[in-house]
């Protein structure tokens, strides 16, 4: 599942690379919220904030979820 994940965001990627799709749609993307340091890019707090919060609520539904399964 994790590898489909990343798929559909890299395929999201190259679609906004080629026209395809706008920047709102390219922002659901965790990856367009890395900043791009090494190429001269300025380091902004929402670069920073946003992976963070992604984070958060995706590790916080993994627990949430680890809590209601059933083993046994």
């Amino acid at each position: 599942m994790s590898w489909l994940v990343l798929g559909v965001f890299l395929a999201l990627e190259l679609a906004f690379e080629f026209g395809q799709v706008n920047k709102t749609l390219l922002d659901l993307s965790p990856f367009s919220h890395v900043p791009r340091v090494l190429l001269g890019a300025p380091l902004t707090t929402n670069s920073l904030i946003i992976p963070v919060v992604i984070a958060v609520a995706l590790g916080a539904s993994g627990l949430l979820g680890l809590r209601h399964r059933d083993i046994g």
